[in-house]
């Protein structure tokens, strides 16, 4: 939870549960009807835990049957909408929260789309975009760059989104770099250009400001905006960097946890 760092949420089958580190889920929702993937807290709603609101705390969550519910706060439990946000035709593979927009929020899909909604409006998204050959299975939105959205697929791209520019339906980028799926992505917190991607045993770093941002082929091999390359990890899943430390970067992988810092 980014405005209490004792609270987390998880996916466990078809329910979700909410706890304290290291306590018993202090809240459980059983709506899903199957395993999910997406789950995100709202960054821009501040306020204490459960019954000393002084703001909501939203969460989305997303199933492998397309469905998207909407969690707030209420009276001491969680106000949970039985209707859900309908337009995924697959899996949701990710939810993210605008940065800056409360009533905003961007998810992904195995049916190749992303889709940006309002939850207002329940019945459709406002934009969507096939974004990827292939299921997108990740995204990231820029905390210093309200506009910039990142994707990544199993196609082993990902791509650069600008939201002022998407109607349009084009990435800003397209890089193509990566062999196999995109597992994970995320923006550097701190720094609006840097951006962290893995990949089955890799992660790379980007420096988008590096130059003007085109489209990078297989055949380059190390494109100029390529920071680092780390390949010392097996069936990397997920990375995020540290908030409070500056270069460092934690990622999940089959051989367990790794922590590594670099100098940005």
């Amino acid at each position: 939870m980014p405005q209490d760092t004792n609270f987390v949420l998880n996916f466990q089958d078809s329910t979700q549960k909410i706890g304290k580190l290291l306590q018993e889920p202090i809240f459980t929702f059983s709506g899903h009807k199957s395993e999910g993937f997406a789950i995100d807290w709202s960054p821009t709603f501040a306020g204490r835990f459960f019954f000393f609101f002084h703001q909501q705390v939203r969460i989305l969550s997303g199933d492998c049957l397309s469905r998207i519910h909407l969690w707030n706060p209420s009276n001491g439990k969680w106000a949970i909408d039985e209707e859900s946000f309908k337009g995924h035709t697959s899996s949701v593979e990710d939810i993210q929260w605008s940065p800056s927009e409360n009533n905003i929020f961007a998810s992904c899909s195995a049916d190749k789309t992303i889709k940006l909604w309002d939850i207002r409006t329940k019945k459709n998204c406002f934009l969507s975009v096939d974004a990827h050959d292939r299921d997108v299975n990740v995204l990231s939105w820029n905390k210093k760059i309200s506009h910039l959205l990142a994707s990544g697929s199993d196609d082993g791209s990902f791509k650069l989104w600008d939201l002022r520019k998407i109607k349009a339906k084009k990435a800003a980028s397209n890089f193509r770099w990566h062999s196999n799926s995109i597992s994970s992505i995320e923006w550097q917190p701190n720094h609006e250009s840097i951006l962290a991607v893995s990949s089955h045993n890799q992660v790379t770093l980007w420096d988008m400001s590096r130059e003007e941002q085109t489209e990078t082929g297989k055949n380059e091999e190390y494109p100029s905006q390529l920071m680092m390359l780390h390949q010392e990890l097996k069936d990397v899943k997920e990375l995020h960097w540290h908030k409070q430390i500056p270069g460092a970067i934690v990622t999940t992988s089959s051989r367990g946890f790794n922590v590594f810092k670099i100098h940005i």
